[in-house]
């Protein structure tokens, strides 16, 4: 019943330069109004997801035993450990691996806007801007299940409603004065991610800190999908005497040298409950700058790129800082607490027996993922068409000599090799688990010619 729809959608726009009222205007070389509304369906999820599936195994693990003869432990494996061999005893099985889900519906995405194009001064100055307002109900997503249903996989559910809320905007400045060319261009975005609503009613659940502390993703109603979700660090125990007072205040059994943590709901105690919002991997701003410039046979061309607001949730960072293990480690563990009263520490105790409180997930391993990076930069030189027919006999019609670097620079924050994470899903969106490859610095010399 679900597997059709109707999705409908409609645009108009106002050539306003073109009316009367604005024909004594000169500075205005064009404006536009643009007005937009429509659903787009969207159904990636793959095929047959709503149906259940049946799972017969491989190497034979999913079989039963029929009647009471059991002979040894089968050495070779080939059967399973711990089945009998006898084969007139051991039978092909079958179970079921997955709920049917076949009220999914097509995930749906409302989108309502409007913009602006204007041109000024002879089309010197352009600008273009865009407002957005997009719904997304129906959201099909993969829904953990209890373990107690006995199946391990997830189900397809149309469990959430995101919004997504911005503005998109472009302003060029491009002249000519006399052999001297160039043109500037900046862009912006803004975009505010919210989950409206959520199926089940219940957070979802995902990514993880070494298999300590639980999850470290959340996604709930009132909040951006899949932020960072932990304790919040309050320093580090110096002291015994700090110790004592922070064990005889919350109930604890920590040790001089051990971080300590925000009493967040102020329970008297220090545990999962005290977990909250700690930043989101979505980028608040994304921005954009190009520049073209010529000077008769010269050009200059240069890529600048960058976001602001995003937050890393570092993981890798946990494995090298730790220090409740026999691995190697980063020259930070060298500013580590070592000895009673000390106050440069920025690192608690090494210790291979200190408490997980240590290194569960936690601010401690969120970092300011915002950066700006120069993405390439060419500079060429255009050889007169005089010259090539001087000295190469008119065989060459054009060459072109150029000098290009890629990722000359990136500015940010970032401990890591590269701010742009990669992202195994929505839901963990810039959740660091393994190092990003750091993006290499390349000059490429080249020439181009054309006979």
């Amino acid at each position: 019943g679900n597997r059709w729809g109707y999705f409908p959608s409609f645009a108009a726009a106002w050539k306003i330069n073109e009316e009367e009222f604005m024909k004594d205007i000169p500075w205005i070389s064009s404006l536009k109004l643009r007005v937009n509304w429509g659903i787009v369906g969207n159904d990636a999820i793959g095929a047959y997801q709503y149906m259940a599936n049946l799972y017969t195994g491989g190497k034979n693990n999913v079989r039963y035993p029929f009647g009471t003869s059991v002979t040894a432990f089968d050495p070779t494996g080939i059967y399973g450990t711990g089945f009998t061999n006898d084969l007139t005893q051991l039978q092909k099985g079958v179970t079921v691996n997955s709920l049917p889900t076949t009220d999914i519906r097509w995930e749906e995405t409302r989108t309502a806007g409007f913009g602006i194009d204007a041109s000024f001064l002879t089309n010197k100055l352009n600008l273009t801007f865009d407002y957005y307002s997009k719904l997304t109900s129906d959201i099909l997503i993969a829904v953990p299940l209890a373990y107690s249903t006995g199946i391990y996989s997830s189900t397809i559910s149309n469990a959430a409603s995101v919004s997504n809320r911005g503005i998109e905007m472009q302003l060029t400045w491009k002249d000519q004065i006399a052999d001297f060319g160039y043109s500037v261009s900046g862009n912006v975005s803004y975009n505010k991610n919210n989950v409206e609503s959520l199926g089940a009613g219940e957070p979802i659940q995902g990514g993880s800190h070494q298999g300590v502390g639980g999850f470290t993703t959340r996604t709930e109603i009132g909040y951006p999908i899949g932020y960072f979700f932990g304790r919040k660090t309050d320093g580090i125990l110096i002291t015994a005497a700090d110790a004592l007072a922070y064990n005889t205040q919350f109930g604890t059994t920590l040790s001089a040298g051990d971080m300590k943590y925000k009493d967040l709901n102020e329970d008297g105690k220090i545990d999962d409950n005290d977990r909250a919002y700690l930043g989101d991997g979505m980028p608040k701003w994304i921005l954009g700058m190009n520049m073209d410039l010529n000077y008769k046979g010269f050009d200059f061309r240069a890529n600048t790129y960058g976001s602001v607001g995003a937050k890393i949730y570092f993981v890798e960072k946990s494995w090298y800082e730790n220090m409740n293990n026999a691995r190697n480690h980063t020259v930070a563990v060298l500013n580590r607490w070592k000895y009673d009263g000390d106050t440069e520490a920025t690192l608690p105790r090494a210790d291979i027996d200190a408490p997980a409180q240590n290194y569960i997930g936690s601010d401690r391993w969120i970092e300011d993922g915002s950066y700006l990076r120069m993405k390439s930069v060419t500079l060429g030189y255009t050889i007169p068409a005089h010259t090539l027919s001087n000295f190469g006999g008119g065989l060459i019609s054009t060459m072109r000599i150029y000098l290009t670097s890629e990722n000359l620079f990136t500015v940010s924050k970032f401990s890591g090799f590269n701010p742009e994470v990669r992202s195994s899903g929505v839901t963990t969106r810039n959740l660091e688990t393994t190092l990003t490859t750091p993006v290499p610095k390349t000059y490429v010399f080249g020439i181009q010619l054309s006979f």
